[in-house]
């Protein structure tokens, strides 16, 4: 009897399970649309009238990981406090706000406004990403849950991927630099939709928004196994790899290989289409084969090889199309590591810990971010003369991707004297259906 109600209830709640996940993946696609804003408007922010130097351009990005060196240790504590649904929607318009102040700052070319907008606007994006998880464990089974991030995942680096096609196009049409940060904007209000949304679906079926892990404490790093430290270390290093590359990568495209920026723009969609598609495949895969770490150690050594291959690219004029290789091997690195590496941090930890195997991998992440972005703008600014700035810093990068990889063999050999839980493959699963909350259930 009671077999057959949870059947029926499960069958009535498909169309709400299917709104929140469609309201769950479009809450951080406006975030995500504008996060690599300044990498498809490059060429022109450092232009006149604003001229912005690496460093200054850098800055936009290393200014969005420096508050969030501190907020993702806090993030569940100030979620629990004003609650899930309000959480949402403050986060969300916060995006909102600082890409707003951000499109006032280009229009009236104030570097320091722009600053201060990609700066109120990190504040709500990162923790925009500890709600939507939790939307993710709060509605849907445990069974499930790979599946739900991986929509979150591929919805999000389609919202990134928009921005790198269509801002270049946007400008070119125009010719105001506003224009395009104003259609991230709207972007944005589109997730304040969902947002609200969510919330409204969220009250309608009654759930209790407060029932997620406790905050973060720093008593309960007794309870993590070193493993995680390492791989800890790992993310945090191996993350600026990419971050390192793709900041830029329009730019050296336009620069370096000779290509229009709306051509470097959809050049650069061989990278970020294989974040769309690739990781649920490759989740998949590393799932039923396990070596999990071993998939990240393959990552680090074509990753290397590929930043190496495109910062030694001689220059062309005109249609160098020779750059799609490293773009190709950069974009399957990255789906690696976007599908791969955060499932190794949760596995290395209990499950009660994975406030903890976020909090402070992704705080260090961005503390190391902020140091190495800044790094990296210098590299840049002082060796100009060569390959447009490119390639030493190509190669400093490549040096990162080396250095994560002798990390990555350390943690596979801690993970075969210990465990195995990031070699062995995962279990096989009952079933594959996704299941509402208990509360949800009984409507």
């Amino acid at each position: 009897m009671h077999s057959d109600t949870l059947s029926d209830s499960s069958t009535s709640s498909k169309k709400p399970q299917t709104l929140t996940l469609f309201f769950m993946t479009t809450l951080y696609l406006g975030s995500q649309y504008v996060y690599d804003l300044p990498q498809a408007l490059q060429t022109q922010l450092q232009a006149p009238p604003l001229q912005l130097s690496f460093l200054q351009y850098d800055s936009l990005y290393s200014v969005y990981s420096f508050p969030n060196i501190f907020l993702p240790l806090a993030g569940g504590y100030i979620l629990k406090l004003i609650g899930l649904r309000r959480g949402t929607i403050i986060y969300a318009l916060l995006v909102l706000f600082g890409q707003l102040l951000f499109t006032i700052g280009v229009m009236s070319h104030s570097y320091f406004w722009m600053i201060c907008g990609r700066m109120l606007y990190a504040v709500g994006s990162e923790n925009l990403s500890v709600a939507q998880s939790v939307i993710a464990t709060k509605w849907f089974s445990v069974r499930q849950l790979t599946y739900v991030l991986g929509w979150n995942q591929s919805i999000a680096s389609l919202g990134g991927n928009l921005n790198i096609v269509l801002s270049p196009i946007f400008y070119e049409w125009t010719k105001a630099l506003w224009f395009p940060c104003f259609i991230g904007t709207v972007v944005c209000l589109f997730s304040v939709f969902s947002a609200v949304g969510y919330n409204l679906l969220d009250r309608k079926l009654e759930q209790d928004s407060t029932e997620y892990e406790e905050p973060v404490k720093c008593r309960d790093l007794k309870r993590v196994p070193k493993i995680y430290f390492g791989l800890s270390l790992l993310y945090v290093i191996f993350y600026l790899t990419f971050d390192g590359v793709t900041s830029n990568i329009n730019d050296q495209i336009h620069k370096r290989f000779g290509f229009s920026n709306s051509a470097a723009g959809q050049l650069t969609v061989i990278y970020y289409i294989q974040l769309i598609l690739l990781p649920p495949l490759l989740g998949k895969m590393a799932d039923k084969s396990g070596k999990r770490i071993h998939w990240v150690i393959l990552s680090t050594v074509l990753s290397g090889f590929a930043l190496f291959l495109l910062g030694c690219l001689p220059e062309v004029k005109e249609n160098g199309f020779i750059v799609i290789i490293p773009l190709i091997l950069l974009g399957f690195c990255d789906a690696i590591f976007e599908t791969v590496m955060w499932s190794c941090l949760l596995l290395a930890v209990e499950p009660g810990l994975a406030g903890v195997a976020y909090g402070f991998a992704t705080s260090g992440m961005n503390l190391f971010n902020v140091i190495g972005m800044s790094i990296l703008g210098h590299i840049q600014d002082s060796t100009n003369e060569k390959s447009f700035g490119y390639y030493y810093s190509q190669m400093f990068l490549t040096g990162v991707s080396a250095v994560s990889f002798v990390i990555a063999c350390i943690v596979l050999l801690m993970d075969l004297k210990g465990d195995q839980k990031l070699s062995l493959p995962g279990q096989e699963k009952v079933e594959d259906e996704i299941l509402l909350p208990k509360s949800s259930m009984q409507l």
